[in-house]
């Protein structure tokens, strides 16, 4: 790593990385012998610093980020994810991150959504829904389909590991409609590249908010009807 301009003890190599340079059976040998990741090990056996703190996620919760990067990880090595396919990925989950921070005024994702969580899962689920709310105010239905993949995808991870009990976006695509709308109208809305990090994003916000007593969504029947 050195020969390469990397510093072994700061800079964790990439899955890539490895693979090319004849460690792809350690990596196969910590999963299939070990039941974790190169990251796990990296961190917890030779107690090394496994996150890059330079990326701006739009949160300073800990917690969430810890697990932001471990599904990143898991996507990496477990599902032998691309670094740039990854890169896209972390892009579009902190589209997320960053709206639900601003939306609602924390950057906790996990607590409304842990195991142990007094928080009503119908009030987690509202959370949610209004980042997509307000993300797709300013974002062309294809891009609001793939952040909500990602997302999905994400919570789903967290329910699989017994990290969360609910997965608040689950049937979201179902709401929205955004492959129809894609289909039918195309993308007239601004529509940003989603393959390369950023650190700043405008956001608008929504004009309502759902609250616990007034809060609901309309259904794909709705437009049915108009």
């Amino acid at each position: 790593m050195r020969q390469e301009g990397l510093d072994p003890e700061t800079e964790r190599p990439t899955h890539e990385w490895l693979s090319a340079h004849g460690f792809r059976g350690l990596i196969d040998a910590l999963r299939e012998y070990h039941g974790r990741t190169f990251g796990e090990f990296w961190a917890n056996d030779l107690n090394l610093n496994e996150r890059d703190d330079g990326y701006d996620w739009g949160t300073t919760h800990d917690p969430t980020i810890e697990l932001l990067e471990a599904y990143l990880e898991s996507c990496s090595e477990r599902g032998d994810l691309s670094e740039s396919s990854t890169d896209t990925l972390r892009y579009r989950l902190a589209h997320y991150v960053r709206a639900y921070r601003i939306i609602n005024e924390t950057g906790d994702l996990l607590t409304p959504v842990a195991r142990d969580s007094d928080v009503p899962a119908y009030e987690a689920t509202d959370a949610a829904w209004a980042a997509f709310d307000a993300l797709d105010d300013d974002l062309a239905p294809r891009t609001m389909r793939r952040i909500h993949e990602a997302v999905d995808s994400w919570y789903a991870h967290l329910v699989r590991r017994k990290r969360t009990a609910v997965n608040p976006v689950a049937g979201l695509g179902d709401e929205y409609r955004w492959r129809r709308r894609t289909d039918t109208t195309g993308d007239a809305r601004a529509n940003p590249a989603l393959n390369a990090p950023t650190s700043k994003h405008s956001l608008t916000p929504p004009r309502h908010r759902p609250t616990a007593s007034s809060s609901w969504h309309c259904c794909g029947a709705c437009a049915q009807v108009r």
